[in-house]
């Protein structure tokens, strides 16, 4: 039975990475529970909630092999709760599993692990590389503007297109997401773009994606492999296996506006410190704020009838007519939190029209968000 001596920060990594995947909705009680298994001389935390698979090895010294499960949610309190260097995880008697640091010492009650589901295989797929910091960039611009309706089953998730200009071209890849109101495309850089056959485009379940960035944190390079109903993701000592979404994704170029003829330049962490201040007014009722954009100044103001008035100015270039327009300041907040430029660029065409945010440090990325028409 298992028997094993691991570093406390070490497990805290693993456990961490682990829980962001168990089922937190007692779909199948085994999927609250984390797997631990040895490998060599590591051990093997296991995650899953059936549409995403993760693994993580943690150098341990091992006592003896085993395989049993242990509840993640007081598993991941415990663990971190401790303060000693190495913890103890010992087997025992019905499913269960001593935890001993120092003077401490618990007993998990878990379930059996000849229950939990099979680990999908992931060692047969051509994997592409890709650069750390980039994949965490394009996630982080993409994740925030899936759709949680079930009614929008198809836009939950981010799509993943390869687009390829001419027979020449290897390829690029965009990471699209959507939830009706706002858009956001970014580019993902790969090393052999020609290998990752996304032509007709996948759509990837945002936990899935989320795991995918948390693997990346740290780590320079990550391998990404695609097969045919499954995406998957590894480094030296993680893996993770995503269960592709079924459905059509639509075609995102549609609500991208064209024929723009007027421009705001603005400095964006200005906006954001405005953008912020006006939001404490603003309630799921009375969700928008009136833009008024002239040659110099941008003029931001709401009225909640509920809990009162406030306005704000901005200094930008401007050029175009003076126009209003209605936006909800979370959305533009989650793009411009996820920029890296010092300055962002608002175009549009007319003020209840589409508008299209950009930024010159922002390579390959794009945001739209529709605007609402105000009364004055």
């Amino acid at each position: 039975m298992l028997h094993v001596k691991i570093r406390t920060e070490d497990l805290v990594r693993g456990v961490n990475h682990a829980n962001t995947v168990t089922d937190k909705r007692n779909t199948m009680a085994i999927l609250s529970n984390i797997l631990l298994s040895t490998e060599d001389n590591k051990l093997v935390m296991t995650a899953t909630d059936l549409e995403v698979t993760t693994q993580i090895k943690c150098p341990a010294e091992i006592t003896e092999p085993g395989r049993v499960t242990v509840p993640a949610k007081f598993f991941a309190e415990l663990v971190k709760g401790v303060s000693g260097e190495f913890i103890i995880l010992r087997e025992t008697e019905n499913n269960s599993t001593i935890l001993s640091c120092g003077p401490f010492s618990t007993n998990l009650f878990g379930l059996s692990a000849t229950d939990y589901p099979k680990i999908p295989e992931i060692d047969n797929i051509d994997y592409v590389s890709f650069k750390g910091p980039d994949l965490i960039d394009a996630i982080n611009k993409t994740n925030s503007s899936t759709a949680n309706s079930d009614d929008t089953y198809n836009l939950s998730g981010i799509y993943l297109l390869k687009e390829v200009e001419d027979a020449d071209d290897p390829g690029h890849l965009k990471l699209i997401s959507t939830d009706g109101v706002r858009l956001n495309c970014a580019t993902l850089v790969a090393e052999d773009p020609q290998n990752f056959a996304a032509e007709k485009g996948i759509i990837i379940p945002r936990k899935g994606l989320l795991s995918i960035r948390n693997m990346a944190e740290g780590n320079s390079i990550l391998n990404i492999g695609l097969s045919e109903n499954m995406l998957a993701a590894k480094n030296n000592d993680s893996t993770v296996a995503i269960s592709l979404l079924d459905g059509m994704y639509p075609n995102y170029k549609e609500v991208v506006p064209t024929d723009l003829n007027i421009t705001a330049i603005i400095y964006r962490k200005d906006l954001l410190v405005v953008l912020r201040r006006i939001i404490i007014l603003l309630t799921t009722k009375y969700p928008l704020a009136k833009f008024s954009f002239t040659r110099d100044l941008l003029t931001i103001s709401t009225s909640n009838p509920e809990i009162g008035q406030a306005e704000e100015t901005v200094g930008i270039e401007y050029t175009g007519p003076d126009i209003m327009a209605g936006f909800n300041p979370v959305l533009l907040i989650d793009m411009l939190v996820a920029m890296n430029s010092d300055q962002i660029y608002l175009q549009g065409k007319e003020s209840n029209s589409s508008y299209l945010m950009t930024g010159p440090e922002d390579p390959g990325y794009y945001g739209v968000v529709v605007s609402a028409v105000i009364n004055d």
